[in-house]
């Protein structure tokens, strides 16, 4: 949270995929230019909400960035859904770099 602050994000922080999903879904349009997740997370994982973001009628449902982090090796096939996958613990430095780049190729 503080180093995406400290980089001068806007970070909402939610508890489990349901929440990602539905904070997502209340948003107005490409407000959320990433979504960093467990792929794990409790309830609706952070792999089954970035599958229901993809496959919304919203253009930005396709387009935002969204980052999910695994401890070990997963199960599952995210990429479909993830853009990128992060082993945990995150090097902070990967992610930070992964996310000028993308965010600047979108503003560009």
């Amino acid at each position: 949270y503080s180093l995406l602050v400290n980089e001068g994000a806007h970070v909402d922080l939610v508890e489990n995929g349901q929440q990602v999903l539905d904070r997502f879904i209340g948003s107005a349009p490409s407000y959320y230019h990433a979504i960093l997740t467990d792929i794990t997370l409790p309830g609706l994982s952070g792999l089954e909400a970035a599958e229901s973001i993809r496959d919304l009628p919203r253009r930005d449902g396709c387009s935002v960035l969204i980052v999910g982090m695994r401890s070990g090796t997963p199960k599952v096939d995210a990429t479909k859904a993830m853009n990128l996958i992060l082993p945990k613990p995150v090097n902070t430095t990967t992610l930070c770099r992964q996310l000028h780049t993308w965010l600047g190729e979108q503003a560009g």
